[in-house]
């Protein structure tokens, strides 16, 4: 089961940052909260704006190549 519920972007300067908060559900005895992350991209890698299914417990953050 996924321990992030969703991510909300608060900015997107199109070039190499994003600021967004990532909503956490209840779990492991921690209540529901929301983390301000801010998301760096260093090419080739960039952000990525989805949660794989496979991974449950990492933040919603993901490299890819183009």
């Amino acid at each position: 089961m996924p321990i992030i519920e969703k991510t909300d972007v608060i900015e997107d300067d199109k070039e190499d940052e994003v600021v967004r908060l990532a909503h956490f559900i209840e779990a492991h005895g921690q209540p529901a909260h929301s983390v301000r992350e801010v998301c760096r991209s260093y090419y080739p890698t960039k952000v990525g704006d989805t949660i794989p299914s496979r991974i449950s417990t990492e933040l919603p953050l993901f490299l890819a190549s183009d």
